[in-house]
């Protein structure tokens, strides 16, 4: 009989720190407090959402939205639109979850460069700089 190998997850370490909710919030501040956590996840042919679930950018999906597969890179849509790729970390089978670990960009090291002429202006204790090319 064909016996599939099936990867065993390390358990991720995550602490959760819940957000307090004012007493009085109706359903509209609710989900406006709330759906800027939602995002939309893409991974291969399967798509799904997800909600940001910790302070460090975890996001918990189904299993079924990214499956089993370690290697298979998900993307996720944010709220405003924006897209960044994430890793899967962590799959229970038994519970259908997933989490997912975004992959930020690498920081581009700064800027190292002789800025133009540069003058100054002030007006009534405003001071913009303006760039001259």
């Amino acid at each position: 009989m064909y016996a599939k190998a099936i990867k065993v997850w390390e358990i991720p370490k995550v602490q959760i720190n819940a957000e307090t909710i004012k007493p009085f919030s109706n359903t509209q501040q609710l989900a406006g407090s709330s759906l800027p956590k939602v995002v939309m996840i893409k991974s291969g042919d399967s798509q799904g959402t997800g909600f940001f679930f910790t302070s460090s950018g975890l996001v918990l999906t189904n299993r079924h939205v990214v499956g089993s597969n370690a290697e298979k890179e998900s993307s996720l849509e944010l709220a405003d639109g924006s897209t960044i790729k994430a890793k899967t970390i962590y799959v229970s089978r038994k519970d259908d979850f997933a989490v997912l670990q975004p992959v930020l960009p690498r920081q581009s090291p700064p800027c190292h460069c002789v800025i133009p002429r540069t003058q100054l202006l002030v007006r009534r204790s405003l001071h913009l700089a303006a760039l001259e090319a």
